[in-house]
């Protein structure tokens, strides 16, 4: 795999999600989490998922698309455990609640706005 390959030199954080939806909080999150200090590189896992707003092509491309981002993976979210390095030069990061939270949030606020949309009558505003 061409991804383990890529693991095997220098410093990386591995951030697994789904990124669904692809917020402007994202980019500032993960800016975050990577290490200046000791010049790591990030790998997003783009998590495989059938009940996402986007469809994983979707989501991956924009995922990439990132300044931050060096490199995305698709997988399903049961081949985690299994890919992911046992070295001291990795660090994983993946915040399930957290991902499934912003999910949810994203949902209510768009069902929020469509709600107001019909009461006020004007569509898509």
């Amino acid at each position: 795999m061409q991804a383990r390959t890529r693991l095997a030199e220098g410093n990386w954080l591995i951030v697994a999600g789904y990124f669904d939806p692809l917020t402007a909080a994202a980019p500032e999150r993960l800016r975050g989490l990577v290490s200046q200090d000791c010049d790591e590189k990030l790998l997003a896992v783009v998590l495989d998922h059938s009940k996402t707003l986007l469809t994983v092509e979707a989501r991956s491309l924009l995922v990439a698309a990132l300044r931050t981002v060096d490199t995305v993976l698709v997988m399903p979210e049961e081949d985690l455990d299994g890919f992911i390095p046992q070295d001291e030069r990795i660090r994983f990061v993946f915040d399930r609640e957290a991902e499934w939270r912003s999910s949810s949030e994203f949902r209510a606020l768009v069902l929020r706005k469509e709600r107001l949309d019909l009461e006020s009558g004007e569509l898509g505003s």
